[in-house]
């Protein structure tokens, strides 16, 4: 029986999981990783080159918060068993990776906000930083008593990690041979969806305004529904997920509101 190490060798090589092998994981892939132990999240989360960050399945860094979700549908379609989590909640990874921080288990580096120089983050530094979501939803770093990031771009040594949160053991039934695969997932053109999202917001205005809030216009998951429908006619039928959906409004609308400030 292949053992933990080449049983997820395997796994990267036979799908290409690109990303995954990359040698600096971004917080968002290291958050995944940690929750989920499945290197589908972690491969789609990957940002360390322009076109790893734009692939039909790939997800900002900032929000690891589906990746239970990735994990499990990508277990449903290549037929694997999915990795129950210690965690109770992503408030549990999260702590669980800050105090792997803190005790200098894990060592990243990052940029200082305002600063284009890259350094290491220090183990006491740590003790005043957090892991928690900023207004648009993305995993942020600052400090406990401020509302800005105070870091960003945190990387960390993928290897430091796979040593410090090892893939399970391979059990004979993590792999079930006689499943049926399925076909490859659609692909989609995010580019023109996204077009149509802003094309949404432009005509109607921000949904999180009042003076804009009507019926199928109060809040993100109405833009959603229409993206998804929208995205549907010019598919065959085919529909993305919420989660991947939501994955890319939320830089979207992000640089939207940026832009009108």
């Amino acid at each position: 029986m292949a053992n933990s190490k080449s049983f997820l060798e395997g796994l990267v090589a036979a799908h290409d999981l690109e990303g995954f092998a990359d040698v600096f994981w971004n917080l968002g892939q290291l958050v995944a990783w940690v929750e989920t132990r499945s290197p589908f999240p972690v491969d789609a989360l990957s940002d360390s080159t322009s076109r790893l960050a734009k692939r039909d399945h790939s997800m900002p860094p900032g929000l690891p918060h589906f990746a239970s979700e990735v994990a499990q549908r990508s277990a449903d379609e290549h037929g694997l068993a999915v990795v129950k989590s210690p965690f109770n909640s992503i408030d549990q990874v999260r702590t669980t990776v800050l105090r792997a921080f803190q005790a200098g288990s894990l060592v990243a580096s990052g940029q200082r906000l305002g600063s284009f120089e890259r350094e290491v983050i220090s183990q006491i530094e740590w003790v005043d930083l957090t892991l928690d979501d900023n207004l648009e939803g993305n995993m942020t770093v600052r400090h406990r008593e401020g509302f800005r990031p105070a870091w960003t771009d945190v990387r960390v040594k993928s290897a430091d990690v796979l040593a410090l949160f090892p893939a399970p053991e391979a059990q004979s039934g993590q792999v079930r041979i006689s499943s049926t695969r399925r076909g490859r997932a659609p692909k989609y053109d995010w580019d023109d969806a996204m077009s149509y999202a802003l094309q949404l917001m432009d005509q109607r205005g921000d949904f999180q305004d009042p003076k804009n809030a009507v019926a199928g216009w109060r809040k993100q998951a109405d833009l959603m529904a229409l993206v998804i429908e929208y995205m549907s006619k010019h598919n065959g039928g085919e529909e993305p997920s919420e989660s991947q959906v939501k994955a890319h409004l939320s830089d979207t609308l992000h640089k939207w509101r940026t832009g009108r400030k």
